[in-house]
């Protein structure tokens, strides 16, 4: 019994002095959407009807002090019933070494302003092409570098195949075979109060293992001066369609602007233009839309009204979507 007691009493005093350079955080989300949207034609447009959605996400993440003087980070995302975004990154100083996806927004940082959704996000179902990181390997598995200053972060991450995105093992048979990847780039302030600079460039082969390389570039800037928000970014992507499919000689190029204005702490309105072009297309596709968001703290409630022109850089092929949307956060 004695022996027993001293066994329990080690075991507890290790796990006190373990945890006690360690923090565990959950955090999560519940969003609910209703939306009426139409399927863009040039005429007889059809509407989608109402419909009900949801989307859940569940992110863990946790800090421990190295006996090497660094600290150490871990995290993983369940959303949607699937595990994304599992990183684990080490940190000395400014400078953070990770390997995982998603640790870093590096080509996925959005500039332009927004209530709620993005118009990319936001459009219920009228299937827009406009993406402001269509070519982005973020979401990829790679390993990468960072350093943070007064001025902003700059990253860099390379990606051993683009094709691959899920949770597996260490066995290569079990993932694609695809070709490799490589983002570079900066986001900060500039040490300018109220600023926020975006620049990034992409490169990467296609999801066979030839030489085809698609290669992306961007550049954006957002400015908040009080209660009001603007901001505008460009991507231009070379060598590839807006399926992402490489085709040489073809650029798309995605242009957005936008602006928030926070009438007060709770109720906000936003306002968001976006423009695709490809080459040899007949038309740009246009695509506008309005926000309006009331914040309940840790619930906010927004409906959103959104217009495309030219869907998919065709003329006349037009439609609306109307969406609310309550997002509860934990």
């Amino acid at each position: 019994m004695k022996k027993l007691l001293i066994t329990s009493a080690l075991a507890g005093s290790l796990l006190v002095s373990g945890s006690a350079f360690a923090e565990m955080k959950v955090k999560g989300y519940v969003e609910t959407t209703l939306g009426s949207g139409e399927t863009p034609a040039t005429s007889a447009v059809t509407n989608q009807g109402t419909t009900i959605g949801y989307e859940t996400g569940v992110t863990f993440s946790g800090t421990k002090d190295l006996d090497n003087g660094m600290s150490m980070t871990t995290q993983a995302t369940l959303e949607d019933a699937s595990l994304i975004d599992q990183a684990m990154a080490f940190t000395t100083g400014a400078t953070t070494i990770f390997i995982g996806d998603d640790y870093h927004g590096l080509d996925d940082k959005q500039t332009v302003p927004a209530v709620a959704n993005m118009v990319e996000d936001g459009n219920k179902g009228l299937g827009i092409k406009y993406n402001n990181n269509a070519a982005t390997i973020h979401g990829n598995n790679g390993v990468g570098i960072m350093n943070k200053s007064d001025m902003g972060t700059v990253a860099v991450m390379y990606v051993p195949k683009v094709g691959e995105q899920n949770a597996n093992d260490s066995n290569p048979a079990a993932q694609k075979k695809t070709g490799s990847g490589l983002a570079l780039g900066f986001q900060g302030s500039l040490g300018v109060e109220g600023l926020g600079v975006n620049l990034f460039r992409t490169q990467k082969d296609t999801d066979s293992l030839d030489a085809s390389e698609i290669t992306m570039t961007g550049f954006g800037a957002k400015y908040t001066y009080g209660s009001l928000s603007v901001g505008a970014q460009r991507t231009t992507v070379d060598d590839a369609d807006l399926s992402e499919a490489f085709v040489a000689g073809t650029e798309s190029e995605y242009t957005s602007y936008g602006a928030t204005y926070a009438v007060n702490d709770a109720l906000s309105l936003g306002v968001q233009y976006a423009e695709t072009s490809l080459t040899g297309a007949a038309s740009d596709e246009e695509v506008l839309s309005y926000t309006v968001g009331y914040n309940l703290g840790g619930q906010v409630i927004s409906v959103q009204f959104t217009d495309v022109e030219n869907k998919g850089t065709t003329t006349g092929v037009d439609g609306e979507a109307v969406e609310l949307r309550i997002k509860s956060s934990f």
